[in-house]
């Protein structure tokens, strides 16, 4: 037995966060699709995944038949039928597909500029319906402020599957 990574069915991307104060406000815009270019590199290389997938099925089973075929020779056919089915088994049950890159990315990663002026200013921002305040923000003259905000959505399903 192998097995190779594979994507769940592609779904929509959720809108992007809005972001305000009382001075101005702005639209999140997606900057990163994360989930498509993973996509697109497993594409890419998913012969090479298979393959190389395949060659260590292949040598895991040639040595588990190697190993059963020494068990028969000293300990007679019972003995090399019970190492044979041990030794298979154990190679089947090691295939997993390496997939712990792909599942502590996120899907998405969107950003929204805010053109504030110098002072003190109130910052929301609003993500599928509910309103998150980023507490008070000191924009400086002549500097770039920066505000980090993770948030996770719930996927958006797909009207007509």
């Amino acid at each position: 037995g192998f097995s190779v990574p594979a994507h769940a069915p592609d779904s929509p991307i959720a809108p992007p966060a809005a972001i305000s104060s009382a001075a101005t406000q702005s639209t999140g815009e997606v900057l990163a699709d994360v989930d498509a270019w993973a996509r697109a590199q497993l594409k890419d290389h998913q012969v090479q995944v298979v393959l190389k997938t395949l060659t260590r099925t292949i040598l895991k089973q040639i040595a588990a038949g190697a190993v059963a075929h020494e068990a028969r020779k000293q300990q007679g056919d019972l003995a090399g039928l019970l190492v044979g089915l041990i030794t298979s088994s154990l190679a089947t049950a090691s295939e997993q597909a390496d997939i712990r890159g792909v599942t502590m990315l996120p899907d998405h990663i969107n950003g929204a500029l805010l053109d504030l002026p110098p002072g003190t200013h109130q910052v929301q921002v609003t993500l599928g319906g509910s309103q998150v305040s980023l507490g008070t923000v000191t924009i400086r003259p002549r500097r770039l402020t920066i505000l980090p905000l993770f948030a996770a959505t719930a996927p958006t399903k797909l009207a007509n599957p």
